[in-house]
């Protein structure tokens, strides 16, 4: 009788037939793992210990979104955009970090404090990037405005005023449809 037979697998060749077949995803995260994908169950799994089980609401904010988002992403109307992930995740490192030097981890609150850092240093980064475009959008638009002869910064004022002019227009209506 062999191993087969009794349906005992040799450790040996499983490990060799595991490798062979199975090569280790592409490193995507920031310590070289493969990157995480967080869906409804994932954020879940992260913030319910620390917020309960009505905690949608009261994580939304710290997340910069609203509870109704975070519904949709369990409902499966949505998926966290990679924007969101971001978001969550930089919340749960800078939680980690209050937690691990509350508890007086210092080497390991350091540590997380080093990678709060850095990924908040990318997205002021990114940031300053969107800024800048935005910026030269509308110092394009105003360009091609002041060769047509238009004030752009008129235009928007203009505009500005007559919604102002038209709500008091309404609110004295209103006003006068109360006093009779």
């Amino acid at each position: 009788m062999t191993f087969a037979d009794h349906e005992i697998i040799d450790i040996e060749e499983l490990i060799a037939t595991s490798v062979a077949t199975d090569p280790p995803p592409p490193a995507a995260g920031d310590n070289g793992g493969p990157g995480l994908r967080l869906d409804h169950a994932a954020v879940a799994a992260m913030v319910r210990p620390i917020f309960g089980p009505r905690w949608e609401g009261k994580f939304a904010p710290l997340v910069h979104e609203h509870p109704r988002q975070i519904a949709r992403w369990r409902l499966g109307e949505a998926s966290p955009s990679e924007r969101q992930q971001g978001n969550v995740r930089l919340w749960a490192l800078r939680t980690a970090h209050r937690l691990l030097a509350a508890v007086g981890e210092d080497d390991l609150a350091y540590e997380v404090g080093r990678v709060v850092a850095r990924r908040e240093a990318v997205a002021l980064e990114r940031g300053a990037i969107a800024w800048g475009a935005a910026a030269a959008k509308v110092d394009a638009k105003l360009a091609a405005d002041a060769e047509q002869g238009r004030d752009g910064w008129a235009a928007i004022d203009a505009k500005a005023e007559a919604r102002r002019a038209a709500k008091a227009a309404r609110m004295a209506e209103k006003a006068g449809d109360h006093k009779v």
